[in-house]
């Protein structure tokens, strides 16, 4: 099981731009990483985005979720992550987003 440590940075990002407590961020984080939209699951334009916030060399690398972008960092062995900060996405890629969002949901009914 990978464990998820929450910078203090990222804990004052996370009230600052979602409203989220401490306990909130905590309780979200796993629905974050698994039902968040990884570039891999994305349109080219959010990809191009995702890789501009995490960019060295797969150590970094960013959910959105909402409309919001989690960005983690893995450990050197790959088990644990740290989420790091938590950015708001740029309001001409929030119906990217949706539409990326949309479609995963269908491909997993089908």
């Amino acid at each position: 099981m990978i464990s998820i440590h929450i910078t203090s940075h990222a804990a004052l990002r996370a009230k600052m731009r979602t409203g989220w407590k401490q306990r909130t961020l905590e309780r979200m984080l796993e629905r974050v990483i698994y039902v968040g939209i990884s570039p891999e699951d994305s349109s080219p334009a959010l990809r191009r985005y995702l890789a501009s916030v995490a960019n060295d060399s797969g150590r970094y690398f960013g959910r959105v979720y909402g409309e919001h972008v989690f960005v983690f960092a893995r450990d050197m062995a790959g088990k644990d992550l740290s989420l790091i900060t938590i950015l708001n996405l740029p309001p001409h890629l929030r119906p990217i987003a949706h539409r990326d969002r949309q479609a995963n949901r269908e491909l997993q009914l089908h």
